[in-house]
């Protein structure tokens, strides 16, 4: 490393790196760990650069992802919670959205200095290794129904399972479905009134609606 790249490394670090530094804390709203391989960044004979190529590719991408992803408190508590470190260099081979790995609750930033105006691209990267996965859906359990069974034996088939019943008079109950009989069935722990059970006459029964999903 020559003199001139020495001294715009070090304005760098001295002038420009504290005010990015704190807009990537106050998008994140916490104080990110972070860990700078200013060596590997300062490419021979480009020290004319730096200022321009290190913000635009390591540092803006960081603060517009983390405005992004904690745009309110439930978002920031999220990144805390799984951020622990960002580490910078620049191994001279990789760009774009490959320069970018999240593991162990470290994000590694290995870029090139090569398309500094594709921010928004390196934005989206970044958001889409951190933003916290969409929950899945519980698995639907197949409800098996003959259509040609009478309403007492469906009900016999669910026996110790939660079921709702609509009744003939527009009412409707539901609990855990303990015992069907010849006439009647047994509901106990009633939603809404834990501390009630009821006996129901099937005959009274014009709909049962029976759960999908585990």
């Amino acid at each position: 490393m020559d003199i001139a790249e020495r001294r715009a490394m070090q304005e760098f670090q001295n002038r420009v790196y504290p005010d990015l530094k704190r807009k990537i804390d106050d998008a994140a709203g916490f104080a990110v760990a972070m860990e700078v391989n200013w060596e590997s960044l300062a490419v021979p004979n480009e020290a004319d650069i730096y200022h321009e190529f290190w913000t635009k590719i390591y540092f803006e991408p960081l603060i517009e992802a983390f405005r992004s992803l904690c745009a309110d408190d439930v978002g920031k508590e999220a990144l805390k919670h799984s951020l622990t470190k960002i580490e910078i260099l620049n191994s001279g081979e990789r760009f774009d959205e490959n320069a970018y790995a999240f593991e162990g609750g470290v994000l590694r930033i290995d870029h090139k200095l090569s398309n500094v105006d594709w921010v928004q691209l390196r934005v989206d990267a970044i958001v889409s290794l951190l933003r916290p996965p969409t929950p899945q859906a519980p698995p639907r359990r197949e409800v098996k129904i003959n259509i040609h069974e009478s309403m007492k034996e469906i009900l016999k088939r669910h026996e110790g399972k939660q079921v709702r019943i609509h009744l003939k008079t527009g009412s409707e109950l539901e609990g855990n479905l303990t015992e069907v009989g010849d006439e009647v069935l047994h509901l106990t722990e009633l939603s809404g009134m834990e501390y009630y059970d009821a006996i129901v006459r099937i005959a009274s029964i014009s709909a049962v609606i029976l759960r999908a999903k585990r």
